[in-house]
C-alpha cells in the first residue's frame, strides 16, 4: 500500500517498522474502539432481530388491539404525558361488557421479580391470566418443556411461573419444580409450569398471584377478535366505545411492533456518535506517537529538507503516517468486530432463550450485515480522524528552516 506513494511511502513504511511498539499500541487503541462498537452492535442486533423480534412479529399476527392510557406507538413521549398509566377497572368492564361474546381480552400487568428476570435484576414479569394466555395461543409463549395441559393446573393453583431455559437453568428447576421468588411481602413460594419462549423474554406469572407482587392494575388491555368475528367490524365498533371513555386510546398491536423495530434501526446512529468519541478519545494518542516520533527524527526530517523536501512534503510524510495507522486499526477493528458478533451468534446461541430451532450461521451472517454499517463507517473516519490529529502538531513543529531543524546542542 505505501509503494503508491513512491519515496513518501517508503519513509512512511520505515518509520513505522523502526516504531513497532508505539506504532502497535496506537494502531491497537483505534481497533479496540471500532471493534467494541461493532461487536457491541452485533451483539444487540442478534438478540433482537433473532431472539426477541420473531416473537414479537408472532404476536402482531394475533390482530389484537392494544388498549391503554398512553400512546405506547409514540415511544417514551407517549407515557410522560399521562399521570396514571394503569387502567381502571371502570374501564375495563365497560369495554368487556360493551363487546360481550366478540372479543377475546388479556389484561397486560407488570411486576419486577429479580429471580425471574431475564436480562439483569430488574427486568420486568408478566402476570397474565393463564386462560387468556392459552386462547393467544403461541404468541406470547412457546412451550420447549411441559404442555398447556399440565401447566395449566399449576397456573390456576397460586403462584405458577412460566419461564425461559435461562432463568430455568440459572436456578437449576424444571417444569412441576418449586422456585421461590421475592414478593411486596418476603418471599413468595411458586412452582414452574413450564419453559419455553416467551414474549420479550419476560417470564410469566399466573394473575392468580397478583396480590404477592407489586401489581398497580392492567396497564393495557389486549383485545383480539373472537372466533368468527369480522374484524374490520369489530374494529369499528371497539373504536366507537374506545372514544366514549376519557383518557383511553386504542392501536394496534403491530403497531407497537413497528415502532419497536423502529427503534432498533435507530440504534446504530446512537452507537455511531459513541464510535466518533471513542476514535477522538484514542486520537489522543495519535498526537502523542506523531509528536514523539517527530522530535525523535529532527535531525533526519532537517536532513530531508537540506536535499530539497518542502515543508510539505515533510508535513505529507508526518501525517501520513498517522492516516495509515488510522487505516490500519480500523480494518483491524472491523474484522475484529465482525468476530465478536460472530461468536457472540454461535456460540451464546437461541437455546437460553427457548429459540431452539435457530440455525447459527445464517444467524451469524445475518448479525454480521448488520453491525457492518458501523464498520465501514469506522473503516471511513478512522484515517480521517488520525490525519485531522497529527496535521496540527506536524504543522507546529515542522516550522522554520532545515537550520531550524536541528536541535541546538550547545
Amino acid at each position: 500500500l505505501t509503494r503508491l506513494w513512491g519515496a513518501t511511502g517508503r519513509l512512511i513504511a520505515d518509520h513505522l517498522r523502526r516504531s513497532r511498539g508505539r506504532v502497535t499500541l496506537t494502531v491497537l487503541t483505534l481497533a479496540a474502539a471500532l471493534a467494541m462498537i461493532v461487536g457491541m452492535t452485533g451483539f444487540i442486533r442478534f438478540m433482537f432481530d433473532e431472539l426477541l423480534l420473531p416473537k414479537v412479529q408472532s404476536s402482531a399476527q394475533l390482530g389484537a388491539w392494544l388498549i391503554s392510557a398512553a400512546d405506547f406507538a409514540a415511544g417514551m413521549s407517549g407515557y410522560s404525558k399521562v399521570e396514571n398509566l394503569a387502567l381502571s377497572p371502570d374501564t375495563v368492564a365497560e369495554i368487556e361488557q360493551a363487546m360481550e361474546g366478540r372479543i377475546q381480552t388479556m389484561e397486560w400487568r407488570f411486576a419486577v421479580v429479580p429471580e425471574l428476570s431475564m436480562l439483569g435484576s430488574s427486568y420486568f414479569s408478566f402476570l397474565l391470566d393463564p386462560h387468556s394466555l392459552q386462547q393467544a395461543g403461541s404468541s406470547f409463549f412457546t412451550f420447549t418443556e411441559g404442555n398447556w395441559a399440565t401447566a395449566l393446573p399449576l397456573l390456576q393453583d397460586g403462584c405458577g411461573v412460566l419461564v425461559s431455559p435461562a432463568v430455568a437453568s440459572r436456578h437449576r428447576v424444571s417444569p412441576g419444580e418449586p422456585l421461590q421468588v421475592t414478593g411486596a411481602d418476603g418471599p413468595v413460594a411458586c412452582t414452574v409450569a413450564g419453559i419455553g419462549s416467551p414474549y420479550v423474554g419476560a417470564s410469566i406469572i399466573s394473575l392468580d398471584a397478583d396480590v404477592a407482587f407489586s401489581d398497580t392494575g392492567p396497564i393495557a388491555l389486549l383485545i383480539w377478535p373472537a372466533p368468527g368475528e369480522e374484524r374490520a367490524a369489530l374494529a369499528a365498533d371497539l373504536a366507537d366505545v374506545v372514544d366514549r371513555l376519557p383518557g383511553v386510546r386504542m392501536g394496534e398491536l403491530q403497531d407497537m411492533a413497528d415502532m419497536q423495530v423502529e427503534v432498533m434501526d435507530a440504534l446504530p446512529a446512537l452507537l455511531d456518535t459513541l464510535l466518533l468519541l471513542a476514535f477522538a478519545v484514542a486520537a489522543m494518542g495519535v498526537v502523542n506517537t506523531t509528536v514523539i516520533g517527530v522530535t525523535e527524527r529532527r535531525r533526519e526530517l532537517a536532513l530531508l529538507r537540506a536535499i530539497g523536501a518542502t515543508r510539505r512534503q515533510v508535513r505529507a510524510m508526518v501525517v501520513g503516517e498517522a492516516a495509515l495507522m488510522g487505516l490500519i486499526g480500523g480494518v483491524l477493528g472491523w474484522v475484529g468486530g465482525a468476530g465478536i458478533a460472530v461468536i457472540v451468534a454461535v456460540t451464546y446461541g437461541g437455546n437460553s432463550w427457548g429459540v431452539s430451532d435457530l440455525d447459527l450461521w445464517p444467524a451469524a451472517w445475518r448479525t454480521v450485515r448488520a453491525a457492518s454499517p458501523g464498520g465501514l463507517i469506522g473503516l471511513v473516519v478512522a484515517p480521517l480522524i488520525c490525519t485531522a490529529a497529527a496535521w496540527l502538531p506536524a504543522r507546529t513543529i515542522l516550522r522554520g528552516s532545515a537550520r531550524d531543524a536541528v536541535p541546538d546542542e550547545g
